[in-house]
């Protein structure tokens, strides 16, 4: 990765993509509802298709503990998937600033 004429980074995929410590949970509840409350440190979004979205650093905060944030706020879960950052991610994380 070039910044500004400058190498910053110049390793394989599996480790750039490691530098970022964040993963994005999608919940899709069996039926509507509200965003539960979560742990200090996890983004939570409401998509327009119903999904819950919510971002959190792998290091600090285990996927189970969401998992159980939602299950205890009363939310039947039909559907959980993981979205990982890409290249792109780490490339802009590397070159803001």
């Amino acid at each position: 990765i070039i910044n500004h004429g400058a190498v910053i980074a110049n390793e394989s995929t599996a480790n750039l993509l490691s530098r970022l410590d964040r993963k994005t949970m999608v919940i899709r509840p069996e039926s509507t509802t509200s965003l539960p409350e979560m742990p200090a440190g996890i983004e939570r979004e409401s998509r327009p298709d119903g999904t819950m979205r919510f971002t959190y650093r792998t290091s600090v905060t285990p996927a189970e503990s969401i998992l159980a944030a939602v299950r205890a706020a009363g939310i039947s879960i039909a559907d959980v998937r993981t979205e990982e950052a890409d290249l792109e991610d780490v490339f802009l994380s590397l070159t803001r600033g």
